[in-house]
This record gives structure tokens, C-alpha cells and sequence, in this order.
């Protein structure tokens, strides 16, 4: 079974940049910076500082954040600390994604070769790469999803003309050996993977920016086997137009969530389809969705993405039940719950695409993963604690 992988034209180039910035990002040294208001100061490790955290999640009791390299301290509180994958330091992070039993790493090492890794708590054990695409050599897996107790991998693929295809493939007996039907040498990236209830899956791919045709694809099926295409048949009667992406798939209690580029939010909770916009008119492409349940309310936060995008991020959208866009009352996070004041939110979050959410409620903690940008003195990644039934403020990580 072929184990690795070679990374494409493109990602061959990039890989340089990810080492580069990795090596660049072993200062453990701390950072303070003082809020524009002045009313907290903040302080964070130069891991983060100026520099975009992607994911993080929750496994065998730490947290773990990927940026151009893992990261990890005790979910109970520490320093962060670089994470060797297998050994080896010399890597750059492409995506994480976690089980209840194993943490996943996509990976590429000095050489530019890819490479999933998975760990159970002790030692890292590399995982079998798909065989039957056609060019291996021209190949590499750069997204990971966790769905229910399922983990699932998208392969990247270059054709000899240049054009990326993609195919969702599922984990099984420790190899990406299944392939999702309907998601196979597709023209866009998979946005996501969720298990809404158990045994439904739904398979999510971003879509292009074509204004000729509807291309993003929403599929649901059980495991490895999709079915039905909502994308056209249940999608398009909403307002989900041609050229339209699908940034983000998310699952709060038994409700689909996604979140669109014309800042629309779409929800499925078993029988029809919904749609509203958490920013009213902004038009501001929606980025993570989480439902966040602190015992007292629940509350549906909606980040912005515009990694991509000419409009202006607005941080995320903080919704409480009761309201008129899909059953919530949406605000700035601003005037939220999660960020104690405006001042504390305009020095942290506010214009940043929000680009993951993850509640840890055993530890009372909620994180917010953030594109920061090259320089401001902002953090990819800031946490907020649930103290004597009161959030905390965002502070930096």
C-alpha cells in the first residue's frame, strides 16, 4: 500500500513556505500587548502572535491548535508546547481532526512529501494513503473531518492540465481506503463532513466561484454511501445561487447548519430547509458555527471568513433563541455573552476572520481561532472562561 504522498505543483511550493514559518514560530517566549482602550491588557505566546490558527480541538485531555506547526498544553491550563509527529519536528501542520480514541495530522515533511499520522494518547502510527487514484505521485491530503466517531480526508489531486479534483474518503481497518460516492474528482474542496444524527451523514463541497452553474454539492448518505443531492433539490428554491460557496458545515444538537459566501445560513433539522442572514444585508461570507450550551442559555455563534473575500471581516455573530433568523436573535459579538465588554471584543476579535470555535465545557472554556494578519499584535487563538456562571472576556492564548 503506497503511504505517501507527493505533493502537487502548487503545494510543493507552499510547502517551503509552511516549513519556513514553522521554524519561525519556535520562540515560547511570552508577548504582551496592551488594548487599544486600555482597559485589559493582553497576553499570549509568540506561537500564535500574528499568525492564523486553524483548528482546535479536544483529545485525551488537551487541547490541541494547528497552525504551521501542533501545538498542545493540559486542557486544564499550561504553557503551549510544540508537538513532534512521529519524531519529527521538521513538518508543517495541513489539518487535524479527532475520534474519541485517536488524534489525526495531515502532514508535509522537509521533503514536501504528505502524510497522515494518527495518535492515541502514546505514539504516532501512520495511516495507509488511498491507492486508487490514478497519478499517486501528483496527490496530497490536506483536510481532515471528524463526523460523529468517524474521520474522514480529502485527497487533493492535480491534473496534468493544471486543475484541481478532489475526492472525500473515509478512515477504515487504518487506511483511507473508502471513497464517499458522489464526492469523487470533484472541481472544488470539501467545506465539511457531519453526522447530524446517528447514521445520517452529510458531505458538504465548498463549491467554485463559476456564476454558470450551481457547483457546490450538499450529499447525505450513510458513511462511505451518499444518496440524495440537496444542493438542487432542496438548496436552490432558498437562494442558494450560482457562484455561491459553502464555507462551513456544522451540527448544533440535531440541526444542520451551513454557512454561505453571501452571508446566508442555512439550516436542516430533519424535515425542511431554512435560510436567514445572521449580518442582515452585509453580504459578509460566513466562517465557523458553533452552539455553545453553558447550563443558563443556549447561544449560536456565527463567525465571519473573508481569508478570500474583498469584503470586511466583523468577527462572528452572536445569536440567542427567540428571534427571527432561523429561531435566534443575532448580534455583533461585541455586545455578547462571550466577550465581557465591546472593548475587550474591538481589541481582540472584532475584523478577523473567525476560522474554527471549539467549547470545552469540562474545563468551562470556549476558544475562538482567528487569521490575524502579518502584524497588529493580535492572536490566532483566544479563549474565554466560564466563571461563577459569568463569561470571562476574550483573552489571548
Amino acid at each position: 500500500m503506497n503511504t505517501s504522498s507527493r505533493t502537487p505543483p502548487l503545494a510543493a511550493l507552499l510547502a517551503a513556505a509552511f516549513l519556513a514559518a514553522a521554524l519561525a514560530a519556535c520562540d515560547n517566549e511570552f508577548g504582551i500587548i496592551s488594548s487599544i482602550q486600555a482597559e485589559k491588557e493582553q497576553t499570549g505566546t509568540k506561537l500564535f502572535l500574528n499568525t492564523t490558527v486553524t483548528k482546535a480541538l479536544a483529545f485525551n485531555g488537551s487541547i490541541y491548535a494547528s497552525s504551521s506547526r501542533l501545538y498542545s498544553r493540559p486542557a486544564s491550563g499550561g504553557a503551549w508546547a510544540a508537538v513532534p509527529v512521529a519524531s519529527r519536528s521538521d513538518y508543517a501542520i495541513l489539518s487535524i481532526a479527532a475520534s474519541a480514541t485517536k488524534l489525526y495530522a495531515a502532514v508535509l515533511d522537509s521533503s514536501g512529501t504528505g502524510k497522515v499520522f494518527g495518535y492515541d494518547g502514546a505514539s504516532w502510527t501512520e495511516v495507509g494513503l488511498p491507492t486508487d487514484i490514478a497519478a499517486p505521485d501528483t496527490f496530497l491530503v490536506d483536510a481532515l473531518f471528524s463526523a460523529g466517531t468517524e474521520i474522514y480526508a480529502q485527497a487533493h489531486v492535480t491534473d496534468p492540465d493544471g486543475a484541481s479534483r478532489y475526492t472525500l474518503y473515509r478512515l477504515s481497518s487504518g487506511a483511507l481506503s473508502a471513497a464517499v460516492a458522489g464526492m469523487v474528482g470533484i472541481d472544488s474542496p470539501v467545506a465539511g463532513v457531519a453526522e447530524r444524527v446517528p447514521g445520517e451523514f452529510w458531505y458538504v463541497a465548498r463549491g467554485t466561484s463559476s456564476t454558470a452553474a450551481l457547483s457546490a454539492k450538499v450529499m447525505t448518505g450513510t458513511n462511505a454511501a451518499a444518496s440524495t443531492d440537496h444542493a438542487t433539490t432542496g438548496l436552490v428554491p432558498l437562494g442558494l445561487a450560482a457562484g455561491t460557496k459553502i464555507n462551513r458545515i456544522a451540527v448544533g444538537g440535531t440541526v444542520l447548519y451551513l454557512g454561505a459566501t453571501d452571508g446566508a445560513l442555512y439550516a436542516y433539522g430533519g424535515t425542511a430547509w431554512s435560510s436567514g442572514k445572521p449580518g442582515g444585508d452585509d453580504g459578509i461570507p460566513l466562517g465557523a458555527i458553533a452552539l455553545v450550551s453553558d447550563g443558563g442559555a443556549d447561544r449560536l455563534l456565527v463567525g465571519t471568513d473573508t481569508v478570500s473575500s474583498t469584503e470586511a471581516a466583523d468577527g462572528y455573530y452572536e445569536g440567542s433563541s427567540g428571534g427571527s433568523v432561523l429561531g435566534w436573535s443575532f448580534a455583533s459579538g461585541s455586545d455578547g455573552a462571550f466577550a465581557q465588554s465591546s472593548s475587550v471584543y474591538s481589541t481582540t476579535i472584532t475584523g478577523k476572520p473567525v476560522l474554527g470555535f471549539l467549547h470545552d465545557a469540562a474545563n468551562g472554556t470556549l476558544y475562538a481561532c482567528l487569521a490575524p494578519g502579518a502584524s497588529g499584535g493580535i492572536y490566532g487563538l483566544y479563549s474565554t472562561k466560564l466563571e461563577s456562571g459569568a463569561w470571562t472576556g476574550w483573552r489571548a492564548e
